[in-house]
């Protein structure tokens, strides 16, 4: 029998890799990449409820397989420092930059770390955007990554 985690990966990667019969091929993908399941769960919800097509990994080792599986298929990765297993967001990152497939692939990182020198070293690593969550909302980071992908954005009148 198939776990209900090993069932939901293969689900994910099968929609990823049909986006174009599965999903309205307007639609854009973020690989979501965070630890903490429920704050996983609120991230996919936002996203999903702004007509993103979302892929999850809790660990940089599924993170990495999800990208080989699916050929780097997604348009950006929302990203965690601290993850589950011996490797952490900067790890990530860097060996996704240096793949010559996923290398183009814009970074939101969304941290608890709020030191200068964590952020510079994603910023570096190649990183689009740096945020810690304690200081940041949902709903702004979510512009960002409409930014990022060229897609209007909604802003609130003040």
């Amino acid at each position: 029998l198939l776990s209900r985690k090993k069932i939901l990966m293969e689900r994910s990667i099968i929609m990823m890799n049909n986006r174009n019969s599965y999903f309205p091929s307007a639609h854009k993908s973020v690989m979501v990449v965070e630890d903490e399941r429920p704050l996983l769960d609120v991230i996919q919800l936002k996203l999903e409820s702004n007509g993103f097509d979302i892929l999850t990994a809790r660990s940089v080792s599924q993170a990495l397989d999800f990208l080989s599986q699916i050929n780097g298929g997604v348009d950006i990765i929302w990203l965690d420092h601290y993850l589950l297993g011996k490797d952490d967001g900067i790890v990530f990152i860097t060996k996704v930059k240096q793949n010559q497939k996923w290398r183009d692939i814009p970074f939101v990182v969304v941290s608890n770390s709020s030191s200068e020198e964590t952020r510079q070293l994603y910023l570096n690593a190649g990183a689009d955007r740096f945020y810690v969550k304690a200081d940041t909302a949902l709903d702004s980071i979510v512009t960002e990554v409409r930014e990022l992908l060229d897609l209007p954005v909604t802003r609130k009148s003040d």
